[in-house]
């Protein structure tokens, strides 16, 4: 009997044993068996297995797309793969977003996964004798059509790097940032992805929410915020009390309501054992993941359905105090991880968004009496169902740097997979950009730009970096202004 004569059933069973690539190459065959290995069905099983990240299922279920999307998904993918496993990944495509013109560069950026949508953070840029931040959103759906989507200028300091997420009908970003103007507060807007601005003119937008940062304690107290992290219209914020004593400033942890400007602080037992605390925020549940003495500890709560229970907008206006029964109680830890690392500080440390099946983390030290610097990625793997989640593993990988050299910046994705940085020579005084590819099969570090690369730009002029694993699209701002694109795929 030939492979074409057996049912479809018998056919379904022998594909579970079978890869992505060896279906691509099966379809490949005849008529018969492209149009079996072209069936949702049979797609749907596949993907679950596929250890790739994948740009269609950032905000979608692998269900509820066709086979036609998963193939194109799975077959960028595996390019993606081949090409970032070479000892030097060929850069397909390069594209000059800004030409620095105006005087002033872009401190930071971050992408959204899948590479579509950019935000790029301009800081402290006097305008009429006022300090100013303008934050600006582009589309880079398609890199022959780049525009403005908006642009959001905010009177003050711009105090965290902004926090950014693609609402659930995948038409509209919340974008959250802290400022400092007489006191610290968190700005939210609401940005239609469909909008595109006349880049000559700046939007001033009207935030959507401005959210006061309450009284903590009842004391008047000073906070300054530290990081922003932002899912589901909640706003998980990280600050420290600047009036407390010395040794009693861990830092607290605020949650807000993007839409409501209703918030509270987190009990500070969560947050007090830390002596560095990174939260992040994904379908319901925080992340909170940070160093306790020498280790690196991860510790996930769901949010409670009823932590805005009580708490009102005014608590957030007049200053009332904070009693003891108005924290937010996250419970016990329903999954937790603990991991040594060497001793010291660390210089570098860049901690991913929460992604669908995971998250990493990234940290160098370069100053822990060791002959060269170090560095380690960790990576965790999470498992969701309707009503709880759990780790399925976690993956260590320890990075060995060249003797002279220290880590300036660095990104990377949620599932660390993949991870670059830029490598900082004190003996040459050069620098350059290098990679990380997880995978057996390649070297581990490798060089993703060299130090002269040929280019119209070159590393040791780089200021800011975004980086998405899943498309290998990398941004890279320098002190002149520019903005460059490269995409590897």
């Amino acid at each position: 009997m030939k492979l074409i004569d057996l049912p479809e059933d018998v056919l379904l069973e022998i594909a579970s044993y079978l890869s992505v690539k060896d279906v691509l190459l099966l379809k490949q065959t005849c008529r018969v068996l492209h149009a079996f290995g072209s069936s949702d069905y049979l797609w749907h099983g596949l993907i679950a297995g596929f250890d790739l990240p994948l740009d269609v299922l950032q905000n979608a279920a692998a269900t509820e797309l066709s086979s036609d999307d998963l193939q194109r998904s799975a077959i960028k993918a595996l390019r993606l793969d081949a090409n970032w496993r070479k000892s030097s990944p060929r850069i397909r495509r390069t594209l000059a977003l800004i030409n620095g013109t105006s005087g002033s560069y872009v401190d930071d950026m971050h992408i959204l996964p899948g590479g579509r949508w950019l935000l790029t953070s301009q800081r402290l840029r006097q305008r009429e004798g006022r300090w100013t931040s303008l934050m600006t959103l582009w589309s880079l759906q398609d890199l022959d059509n780049t525009y403005r989507i908006a642009q959001v200028e905010i009177t003050g300091a711009q105090r965290t790097p902004a926090a950014i997420a693609l609402q659930e009908t995948g038409n509209r970003i919340l974008l959250a940032v802290g400022v400092h103007s007489d006191a610290d507060s968190i700005e939210v807007h609401d940005i239609s992805v469909n909008e595109q601005i006349n880049p000559l003119y700046v939007m001033h937008t009207v935030p959507s929410v401005t959210l006061q940062i309450p009284r903590y304690c009842g004391s008047v107290v000073r906070h300054v915020l530290q990081e922003l992290s932002i899912s589901d219209n909640v706003i998980a914020a990280t600050a420290v009390s600047l009036e407390l004593e010395s040794d009693d400033r861990p830092l607290q942890i605020l949650l807000a309501h993007a839409k409501t400007g209703v918030s509270a602080w987190v009990h500070p037992r969560y947050s007090k054992p830390f002596s560095f605390l990174w939260v992040r925020l994904r379908d319901g549940y925080i992340f909170l993941i940070g160093r306790l003495g020498a280790a690196i500890v991860l510790r996930i709560y769901r949010l409670p359905d009823n932590m805005w229970q009580g708490k009102i907008l005014a608590d957030a206006i007049d200053g009332k105090g904070t009693p003891e029964d108005d924290f937010i109680d996250l419970g016990n830890p329903i999954a937790e991880f603990l991991s040594s690392t060497p001793a010291g500080m660390h210089d570098v440390a860049t901690v991913s968004t929460a992604g669908p099946t995971g998250l990493a983390l990234m940290i160098f030290h370069s100053f822990n009496g060791m002959e060269r610097a170090t560095g380690h990625i960790m990576r965790f793997r999470l498992s969701r169902s309707s009503d709880t989640i759990r780790m399925l593993g976690t993956q260590m990988q320890s990075l060995q740097l060249q003797q002279e050299v220290s880590a300036e910046l660095a990104d990377i994705g949620a599932t660390g997979r993949r991870a670059v940085w830029l490598e900082h020579n004190w003996e040459t005084q050069q620098k350059r950009l290098m990679r990380f590819e997880a995978q057996d099969g390649c070297d581990a570090i490798g060089i993703l730009l060299p130090s002269n690369p040929g280019l119209p730009f070159a590393p040791h002029a780089c200021h800011s970096i975004a980086f998405d694993e899943v498309t290998g699209r990398l941004c890279l701002g320098f002190y002149n202004g520019d903005l460059y694109v490269l995409d590897f795929v």
